[in-house]
């Protein structure tokens, strides 16, 4: 349940699986939960967008998820904590959907990769690393 001026996001962590929590939407909480500034990626697939720190590789943040090609080749780590957000009609950040939710913890569980064409996310690739190597899942 959500405060009266919070909204429901989902977060990942690197190496830990998605969940949802509740954050005040302002730039500051954006931050805070980043850990720095933020940079935004557009999930148009999903009515959301991602937030993740805009300065995460060059600080060294711990990679987080992948973004693969759809011939399964690397295209970009996400560094840090990142979250997804909602965005209303007139652009503001706001609550996830239920349905949303949903699809986006199955989609940010721990491991997964997404696949990305003409520079859009569009879905998890579902690969992971063990010790190195690549295996499907």
């Amino acid at each position: 349940m959500t405060g009266k001026d919070e909204i429901q996001v989902v977060v990942a962590r690197p190496g830990k699986d998605a969940v949802v929590e509740s954050i005040v939407p302002d730039l500051k909480s954006y931050q805070d939960m980043v850990g720095g500034y933020i940079e935004i990626i557009a999930l148009p697939k999903d009515r959301a967008v991602m937030v993740v720190n805009g300065e995460g590789k060059r600080k060294g943040l711990p990679d987080n998820r992948y973004i693969m090609s759809e011939q399964g080749k690397l295209v970009d780590t996400l560094t840090g904590t990142i979250f997804v957000c909602g965005v209303s009609k007139d652009g503001k950040f706001c609550s996830l959907d239920e349905g949303q939710i949903h699809n986006l913890l199955e989609r940010f569980s721990n491991r997964h990769l997404f696949t990305a064409t003409n520079q859009e996310v569009l879905g998890v690739y579902e690969r992971y690393f063990e010790k190195g190597q690549e295996r499907e899942l």
